[in-house]
C-alpha cells in the first residue's frame, strides 16, 4: 500500500511539473511571437513616414529650404503619431535642417532648425507655429556617422543604433521645462536612437537630402513595459553583439561612463535576470550571432527560469533578438 501511495505521489509530481513547463513554454512563446508582431508593426512606421516624406517633396509640394513649412509640415505628422520620437529633413550641403518631434522631456511638440551648423529647439502652440526659442547649440548633423552611414548606403536603411551628446548647450527659456532640466542639454541626456533614413534625389539622379525618423531606445522600452508576461518576468532585445536595444526595465539599457552615455551589453546590465539569461544564451549556444528560435530552462538562484529566443529581423537590416524570461515561482 505504501510504495502504491509513494508511486502515485510521484506520479503527480511528476505530471504536475510537465504542466508547469507546458504552461511556462506556452506564455514565454506567446509573448514572444507577441513582441515580434508588435515590433514589426511599430517599427515599420518610420520607413512609410520616410516614404510618405520624400513623395511629398518630389511631387513639389513641400520646398524644403522653406523651414517653417517644413516644420509644419513635420509638426503634424508627429502630433498624429505620437511614438515619433524626432522627424526631419537635412540637405546635403549642410545648409538647412528641418525636424518636430518629442526628443525634450516633459514638453508638448517642438520643432527644430539648423541653419549653417547652428541647432535651435523651439516651443509650439496648439498649431505648430514656435512660441519661443528653448535652446541653441552649434552642430553639424551631416558629419555624424549615422547620417553619413544613410548617404553612403544611397538607400532607405536603419542607422546604428548611436547616442546624441550634444555639448554647449544654451537653455534660452527656462519657464518651458521643468526645473530639473534647466541646467544644460535639454532633451538630450538621454538621446539613444536608431534612425530611418531614406536619401532623396532630385529629377537628374542628384542626391540632396535626407527624410529621417530617430526611434529612442526609451520609447522601445516603454512599448516593451506595456507587454508584461508575468510579474516577474523578463522581455529584452538585443543586437546580435549583446548589446541591449529595449528592456520592459528601462534602467537596464543604459548608463554614464565618464559622463557619456553609454548602452549596457546584456552581460553586464545590472539587471541580474537579463544578465544571468544572456549568460545562459552565451554558455548553450557559444555566440549571439548564430541563434535561431529557442526556448530552455535553467536554476537561477534555486529557482528555475524558462527562456524563450526568437531573431527578429526586417527589410531595412535590423536583426535583433527578442528575449523572454519567467520564473517557475511566478506560475506556482
Amino acid at each position: 500500500m505504501q510504495i502504491t501511495d509513494q508511486h502515485q505521489t510521484n506520479s503527480a509530481e511528476v505530471e504536475l511539473t510537465q504542466a508547469v513547463h507546458n504552461l511556462a513554454y506556452r506564455l514565454i512563446s506567446q509573448a514572444g511571437q507577441r513582441v515580434s508582431e508588435r515590433l514589426t508593426a511599430y517599427m515599420a512606421l518610420p520607413h512609410q513616414l520616410n516614404q510618405l516624406n520624400a513623395d511629398v517633396v518630389a511631387a513639389g509640394q513641400l520646398d524644403l529650404n522653406d523651414a517653417i513649412a517644413c516644420e509644419q509640415h513635420l509638426w503634424r505628422l508627429a502630433k498624429i503619431f505620437p511614438s515619433i520620437s524626432y522627424i526631419g529633413f537635412a540637405l546635403t550641403d549642410g545648409s538647412k535642417e528641418s525636424g518636430a518631434g518629442r526628443w525634450i522631456e516633459r514638453t508638448q511638440l517642438s520643432v527644430y532648425e539648423n541653419r549653417n551648423f547652428k541647432g535651435c529647439d523651439y516651443a509650439t502652440d496648439e498649431q505648430g507655429n514656435r512660441t519661443h526659442l528653448i535652446q541653441s547649440y552649434d552642430y553639424d548633423a551631416l558629419s555624424q556617422p549615422w547620417h553619413k552611414q544613410a548617404l553612403e548606403a544611397g538607400k532607405p536603411i536603419w542607422t546604428h543604433i548611436f547616442t546624441a551628446d550634444i555639448d554647449d548647450v544654451e537653455v534660452a527659456n527656462e519657464e518651458s521645462v521643468q526645473p530639473e532640466d534647466t541646467s544644460s542639454n535639454v532633451g538630450y541626456q538621454n538621446y539613444v536612437a536608431v534612425n530611418a533614413e531614406r536619401p532623396l534625389y532630385d529629377k537628374d539622379g542628384k542626391l540632396f537630402g535626407l527624410a529621417i525618423v530617430d526611434v529612442l531606445l526609451s520609447e522601445i522600452s516603454k512599448f516593451l513595459g506595456t507587454l508584461k508576461v508575468t510579474s516577474s518576468g523578463q522581455i529584452f532585445i538585443m543586437e546580435r553583439d549583446g548589446m541591449l536595444v529595449g528592456s520592459a526595465d528601462e534602467h537596464s539599457i543604459v548608463h554614464r561612463v565618464d559622463g557619456r552615455l553609454e548602452r549596457f551589453n546584456a552581460l553586464n546590465t545590472p539587471n541580474l535576470a537579463i544578465r544571468s539569461i544572456a549568460e545562459e544564451l552565451q554558455k548553450q549556444f557559444n555566440s549571439f550571432q548564430t541563434i535561431q528560435e529557442q526556448q530552455f530552462d535553467f536554476s537561477l538562484n534555486g529557482d528555475h527560469q524558462f527562456v524563450y529566443v526568437t531573431p527578429w529581423q526586417e527589410e531595412y537590416g535590423l536583426d535583433w533578438l527578442v528575449v523572454v524570461g519567467i520564473p517557475k515561482s511566478d506560475l506556482i
